[in-house]
């Protein structure tokens, strides 16, 4: 097990919080296998309000099968590492989620649509 954080860094004009804490929000990630190395061509989406129960008996937010190796990998947002990006945050690295990655490193971020601003 491989706790990944994904650290974010914004300009926030006129907004006091960007946050994503909501149950639909999408993570866009793109992933390496772990086993041998192959990249996903294509965005894949993490949700907490979409759970796959995988082959160990272990809920997941996102499984999938390597092309090449055909390993089973699994990524779950950890709900309790979420947190919003402030205007105390502006400028610098902020970790914003953790995911527990099973055989897949994630290797891009997109950031999407869904995020809620807090306006000043």
């Amino acid at each position: 097990m491989v706790k990944i954080g994904l650290k974010f860094k914004a300009s926030l004009e006129n907004i006091k919080e960007l946050n994503s804490k909501d149950e639909n929000f999408r993570w866009y990630l793109k992933f390496s296998c772990s086993e041998c190395s192959e990249e996903s061509d294509k965005w894949n989406y993490l949700s907490l309000n979409e759970v796959v129960d995988s082959y160990h008996r272990v809920v997941s937010h996102f499984v999938c099968k390597c092309k090449s190796c055909k390993r089973v990998n699994t990524v779950t947002i950890i709900e309790d590492s979420l947190k919003a990006y402030t205007a105390e945050d502006e400028g610098t690295f902020k970790t914003i989620a953790v995911f527990d990655c099973r055989g897949l490193n994630p290797i891009d971020f997109k950031p999407g649509e869904g995020w809620i601003p807090r306006i000043k």
